[in-house]
């Protein structure tokens, strides 16, 4: 299918399940929209459509080899569904991957295949969010609330990131207008609620976060109410000026081989028993303050640079 002129309409498919291959979709004002049905999508081309290239509501979407060039929108916008993704490829698009928003309710997976951004993204209980190796996840003014399960599968070489829309040092070209350097607080945080005590974060690296755009607080970049989640070789860093790197309140976690630094607060930790191994505290105001009657465990604990409690020995004032 192609339009010229950039009046043409696109392509809309409510409730209705499609095969294209090897099309070409091309000069519309939007692309594709697909609402409901299962969409399966290969070798086609999006190309300077004016506003988005394909958007997806609620739509189970497998998307191989296609390519995204030149358009005035995201190359790909999802709502509520995670799509499938292998072998495309996106550029010259104002986002050059995937804007992802809504609950996610059943169990789904995010490629590395093209970078994500969160516009805004809850994970419902009962589902699992699965964040490939080499995931890059980027925010502005948006959070991600779990009330399910969140696992980050990154390794040494091949990290996943979550970070700020205009964190340049991974997946530079995602957004195309000229950017601001990114600073602290450009995005909320990474809530974890009781129920989602199964996540676990590793080989993850978390920055830029921890200004609450929705109520104007300064809190976190990761959080954890009452949720027993394991961050295991995490990085925390470069949080809004006063907002703690990661806060604990009332949970049992456990971290593991993780560095926190530049935080008002490395580790806030607000009862519970959570354990803490192995990890470094560096460049903060504090790197760890307990209260509310927590009792957490230390074992071989670095501090290096902190304002206060730089003595391992002292642990919080």
């Amino acid at each position: 299918y192609s339009a010229s002129g950039g009046d043409g309409g696109g392509v809309s498919l409510n409730g209705t399940s499609a095969i294209l291959e090897n099309c070409m979709i091309a000069n519309n004002q939007n692309g594709l929209r697909a609402s409901g049905g299962i969409v399966e999508i290969t070798h086609c081309t999006f190309s300077g459509n004016s506003g988005y290239a394909l958007s997806l509501t609620g739509t189970p979407a497998t998307l191989t080899g296609n390519t995204f060039a030149g358009n005035s929108g995201a190359a790909i916008t999802a709502v509520d569904r995670v799509p499938t993704l292998s072998g495309n490829t996106a550029s010259g698009n104002v986002i050059n991957g995937v804007t992802l928003s809504g609950t996610i309710a059943n169990n789904s997976t995010m490629s590395a295949n093209l970078p994500w951004q969160l516009n805004g993204l809850t994970i419902g209980s009962g589902a699992t969010l699965t964040m490939e190796a080499g995931v890059v996840a980027k925010l502005f003014q948006k959070a991600v609330t779990v009330n399910g399960t969140l696992v980050a599968e990154g390794v040494a070489d091949a990290p996943v990131t979550i970070t700020s829309l205009y964190d340049t040092t991974v997946a530079p070209t995602f957004y195309s207008p000229s950017t601001p350097a990114p600073v602290g607080g450009d995005w909320e945080w990474i809530v974890f609620g009781a129920g989602s005590g199964s996540s676990t974060l590793t080989n993850t690296n978390i920055r830029y976060g921890g200004y609450r755009y929705t109520s104007g607080t300064v809190d976190a970049q990761v959080r954890s109410d009452g949720a027993a989640i394991m961050l295991d070789h995490v990085t925390v860093e470069k949080s809004f000026s006063t907002a703690r790197g990661v806060r604990l309140v009332g949970a049992n976690a456990i971290l593991r081989d993780c560095v926190i630094r530049e935080s008002t607060i490395g580790l806030a930790i607000e009862g519970g028993s959570p354990t803490v191994e192995r990890c470094t505290f560096a460049n903060n105001q504090y790197g760890i303050t307990a209260s509310g009657g927590a009792t957490p465990t230390f074992i071989d604990l670095t501090f290096t640079g902190n304002t206060h409690n730089t003595d391992p020995a002292t642990l919080w004032p």
